[in-house]
């Protein structure tokens, strides 16, 4: 996700507390909920929430922070491994406690990456 109104002061996603993007971990039968993830980001800062402004990322610019195609995104194998992570709170919720992320990097063959994560 791409914060469109991130003060001119933010530099990419070198602090992970006010960056210009973030990776959202939500389950796929789940709803993104934007106005949760602009209220979570500005309670990390004290800047006004006019700076803040959770949208999706234009496809060239998910494709070249993450290395993955739009609706193939995980934070397995990405291009820009730094990028910071929000992870839904349905996620730490799960019973039992832990689920599983897969992905390929774009224009690649062969066996999915994937890694377990215990909560």
């Amino acid at each position: 996700m791409e914060n469109t109104k991130a003060h001119a002061s933010v530099d990419g996603w070198k602090d992970p507390r006010n960056s210009k993007y973030y990776l959202v971990l939500v389950q796929y039968s789940a709803r993104l909920a934007t106005d949760k993830i602009n209220k979570f980001v500005w309670s990390m800062n004290s800047l006004g929430t006019k700076f803040y402004n959770m949208r999706l990322c234009k496809p060239e610019v998910n494709d070249q922070l993450t290395g993955f195609r739009h609706n193939a995104v995980s934070p397995v194998g990405m291009a820009e491994p730094d990028v910071p992570i929000i992870m839904s709170h349905k996620i730490a919720e799960l019973q039992p406690p832990f689920f599983f992320m897969v992905g390929r990097r774009r224009g690649e063959r062969g066996a999915l990456m994937g890694k377990g994560f215990p909560l």
